[in-house]
């Protein structure tokens, strides 16, 4: 038996069993098979080029043709989300951040791009701080009834998934280290996660008696308001 062959039964044998899991490591961390293959070279150096890292982990600079451009616009903004969590001199919101904000955000605005299917342009986030939670509504900037649709449809499902502790978009796009996710991860159980339409859009109300959720709330708000940029506000 060849090398090739084995490798290739080996491959189908764990397909099979639907071992196979291109969204998570082998630890069960929620991490791409993309990003998992280019973080620990990413961590060799602060400077290395997507050609650099593309040949460091066997990846020709012409493959794939289009999906090869997407993986490497998709694990350049990813590098701008992570790099805080991989280089450990890197301070996350302090003023010798290796990433600047506006970097930052505009990796953001890529991978949002790519989750949330309403065009971030036309449409408006706000992340308003309660006493014992937070509310989080996106508009339509216009009545464009596509917009309004698209808005309800994602923040629908995301209340679903929210209320089964599958936090996996908001990790996507902001880094799985963002502030409060971790906590409303493991204590997703215990916070009430509501979904309502409102004018030209949708809202979750996410509430609870669990102080350190509520903190945990409100510091999940605070690193998406910061994050998005001039496409979220705190308050309407």
């Amino acid at each position: 038996m060849t090398e090739d062959s084995f490798q290739d039964q080996v491959v189908n044998l764990v397909r099979a069993f639907g071992w196979h899991r291109p969204t998570s490591t082998p630890c069960g961390q929620p991490v791409h098979i993309a990003e998992a293959h280019a973080l620990p070279e990413l961590s060799k150096s602060e400077s290395m080029t997507q050609r650099e890292l593309a040949l460091s982990i066997n990846l020709a600079p012409g493959a794939g043709g289009g999906a090869m451009g997407r993986w490497r616009r998709f694990v350049k903004a990813r590098i701008s989300i992570t790099l805080c969590a991989v280089v450990p001199t890197a301070a996350c919101g302090s003023a010798e951040r290796s990433v600047p904000l506006e970097e930052r955000q505009a990796a953001v605005a890529e991978i949002g791009a790519r989750v949330m299917p309403f065009d971030l342009e036309k449409t408006t986030h706000v992340f308003e701080k309660i006493e014992n939670g937070g509310r989080q509504v996106v508009r339509a900037d216009s009545d464009d009834p596509e917009q309004v649709r698209l808005v309800r449809g994602h923040l629908s499902e995301e209340a679903t998934r929210f209320s089964k502790g599958d936090f996996h978009d908001p990790g996507t796009i902001h880094g799985d280290d963002m502030a409060g996710l971790h906590q409303l991860v493991t204590g997703y159980q215990r916070i009430r996660i509501e979904y309502s339409e409102v004018d030209r859009g949708a809202q979750i109300v996410y509430t609870t008696d669990d102080r350190e959720l509520v903190r945990a709330i409100h510091d999940w708000f605070d690193a998406q308001v910061l994050d998005h940029g001039g496409h979220a506000q705190p308050h309407e």
